[in-house]
């Protein structure tokens, strides 16, 4: 991945500009361009707006539909600069597979979606827009974003078996919602997809013969044969988790 510089500039910079700008970010984010926000959107001294993001690849910007906001810039005279600043060395590495064979969804402070062969994060352009009235990634960007903040309550809130059970129960809301998505997404890219859900023993009350076996279909957690980040898996349910027994 690499940390993107995008510039605007223009004779006026007002405040329609600047929803202009937000709104790029926005549709960016939702269509897989932007990853991650470096900052706040900046207006500085020399009178241009200035954001720094992660991007999967570069030069992505410039094949992906956004003519709608970019044509509406262009008529306010709005002249745009992307550059590419490096590495973002803190970011996971992008799958460069010729063929994935199949991903798994899962919660991520950056992509929501891995490749099942190397592990690595897929961006979401790559596979066919899961959200149709766009078209975008919306509902998945939206499942991974309450995905992350049910798990930062897990950890320091007094709301935390309650959260617990949003991530870890397989009939949660949290957890169907992902996989009517696990499901799109093999429909709509036609590749295999599998969904990690969280270590179920953290589920109060379960005891071993219950943890033993996957709560999809209640037949017993198979070894995960085709990744080290996972322990366990279950074929017909197209399950991955860890720390189960």
């Amino acid at each position: 991945m690499f940390v993107a510089q995008l510039s605007f500039s223009a004779k006026q910079l007002d405040s329609t500009v600047g929803d202009l700008v937000k709104e790029l970010v926005h549709f960016s984010y939702h269509q897989g361009l932007i990853v991650h926000l470096e900052n706040d959107i900046i207006y500085s001294k020399n009178g241009n707006i200035i954001l720094q993001c992660i991007t999967p690849e570069k030069y992505k910007f410039d094949t992906i539909d956004r003519s709608y906001i970019f044509g509406k810039l262009e008529e306010l005279q709005v002249s745009i600069t992307i550059d590419y600043l490096g590495e973002a060395t803190f970011a996971p590495d992008v799958c460069s597979c010729a063929n994935s064979g199949f991903y798994i969804l899962l919660a991520s402070d950056f992509i929501p979606l891995t490749c099942g062969i190397c592990g690595n994060a897929v961006p979401l352009y790559r596979i066919p827009p899961t959200y149709a009235s766009d078209p975008s990634y919306y509902d998945i960007n939206c499942w991974n974003k309450v995905n992350l903040a049910w798990s930062s309550i897990e950890f320091y809130s007094v709301h935390e078996a309650f959260a617990q059970k949003e991530l870890c129960d397989i009939q949660s809301h949290q957890n169907q919602q992902a996989l009517a998505i696990r499901d799109k997404i093999e429909t709509l890219s036609g590749v295999e997809c599998y969904y990690f859900i969280e270590e179920l023993r953290h589920i109060n009350n379960l005891n071993a013969e219950t943890v033993d076996i996957c709560p999809g279909c209640e037949d017993k957690w198979t070894v995960c044969d085709f990744s080290d980040r996972y322990e366990l898996k279950c074929k017909s349910c197209k399950l991955v988790t860890n720390g189960c027994i």
